[in-house]
């Protein structure tokens, strides 16, 4: 009978699954997984959220931008991942991003040789201050300061961001890159390998890559004085 739902236990397997004719059975990859996903894909899970509770889908949006912003900086750079880990360990936020992807980007391989947010507003007509303005909005939702965001603020501002997401994705794959696949990174293999990526026999090798990183973070700070 159309509509109805027929639970069934799977040849080989103890777990139960529950399949509605003309659904799919199989679960769902999660909003976050790399493997799976596409920018469409998400997009239009967010935008689902959203029709239910808009303020739920414009923290969605914010933490899929974060999550684009990390994986362009990790797509993009030439240094070794535990340091931009270790990096973002510390910091956070919108400055924090623009300022990593400034030293790991910028920095590193220099493919485009732009800004983070000049990305953002040549590719989406964003511009810093908007994406400033939606983290603003989304730190006192987050940490209970306010429970509430009108219902076309958080849609406005959830289009921006997933918006801005798309753009970087763009730029991904302007670059021959993706965010939606596993990234080919320098790994730690054994325990010769510091957290830099460095062997750590090479202490002078490591310390000159130290110097260098902190140089590159002191000549941002100082460029935006």
């Amino acid at each position: 009978m159309r509509g109805t739902e027929d639970c069934k236990v799977k040849a080989g397997s103890k777990k139960k699954s529950i399949s509605v004719e003309g659904k799919s059975d199989e679960p769902k990859v999660s909003l976050f997984a790399v493997n799976g996903n596409s920018r469409e894909s998400r997009r239009a899970r967010i935008e689902a959220v959203a029709m239910l509770e808009p303020s739920l889908g414009f923290l969605a949006a914010v933490f899929d931008f974060e999550w684009m912003v990390r994986r362009a900086i990790l797509a993009l750079s030439a240094c070794p991942t535990p340091f931009i880990r270790s990096f973002f360990e510390k910091k956070h936020g919108w400055n924090s991003y623009k300022e990593a992807w400034s030293v790991f980007v910028m920095g590193g391989k220099n493919r485009s040789g732009q800004k983070l947010e000049d990305i953002l507003t040549q590719k989406a007509n964003i511009n810093n201050q908007t994406i400033s303005d939606a983290f603003g909005l989304r730190h006192p939702l987050v940490h209970g300061a306010n429970g509430f965001i009108p219902d076309d603020v958080a849609r406005h501002n959830m289009d921006l961001l997933l918006t801005a997401s798309d753009a970087l994705e763009r730029h991904l794959s302007e670059n021959e890159q993706t965010a939606f696949k596993t990234l080919k990174r320098l790994k730690c293999p054994n325990s010769t390998v510091c957290a830099y990526g460095v062997r750590k026999e090479s202490r002078k090798k490591r310390r000159k890559l130290e110097k260098h990183l902190q140089e590159q973070m002191l000549a941002t700070k100082a460029a935006k004085n």
